[in-house]
């Protein structure tokens, strides 16, 4: 990476982690292009360098999110997904360091449409254990929206009480709510 693509690339996370920074004091209707470049420390000319308004903005750290997120798992076999404690550990250290931005989607969780999250695990899901009827289809939509909703819940109270289990405990408990454990 050349000195004007680093550039680039660090004025983007700036505005990233400005536009966290906003949600969190205001809803994103109320934000604005000057909002932005103050508190990222740019110009509106840097600003429409990057991004047409600030649902561009928000659309790319939506993407740039989620490609993180599931680069995290990368190094999983693909079969344990969804179904092994070390995937719930993953997924929460990538919680955990990311406490700022769970916590603006949680309370922003329509805005953000789940980050899609819930597409690409079903669709992970249907490839790691395909379904063989329309019924278990449609069971297994209902299973994963109901562990996704519960886990969504775990979660967001453990972020709340400033992460007090480790990784490891809440783990063990999303797995004994999900009665898998």
């Amino acid at each position: 990476m050349d000195k004007a693509e680093s550039k680039f690339a660090n004025m983007a996370k700036r505005m990233d982690s400005a536009l966290i920074e906003l949600l969190e004091e205001k809803p994103f209707s109320a934000i604005t292009v000057t909002d932005v470049c103050k508190a990222a420390g740019a110009h509106r000319s840097t600003f429409y360098s990057h991004y047409d308004n600030t649902l561009d903005l928000l659309n790319e750290v939506k993407d740039a999110t989620m490609r993180e997120f599931f680069a995290s798992f990368e190094h999983l076999p693909r079969e344990t997904a969804l179904k092994d404690r070390k995937y719930l550990e993953v997924y929460l250290r990538f919680v955990e360091e990311h406490k700022r931005l769970f916590r603006v989607f949680l309370e922003n969780i329509n805005l953000f449409d789940g980050f899609g999250i819930l597409e690409s695990l079903e669709g992970n899901m249907q490839d790691i254990v395909p379904a063989r009827s329309s019924r278990e289809k449609r069971v297994s939509k209902y299973k994963l929206l109901f562990t996704a909703a519960g886990t969504t819940s775990i979660v967001s109270m453990w972020l709340e009480s400033g992460c007090k289990e480790s990784r490891s405990e809440l783990a063990d408990i999303i797995l004994a709510c999900a009665n898998v454990a």
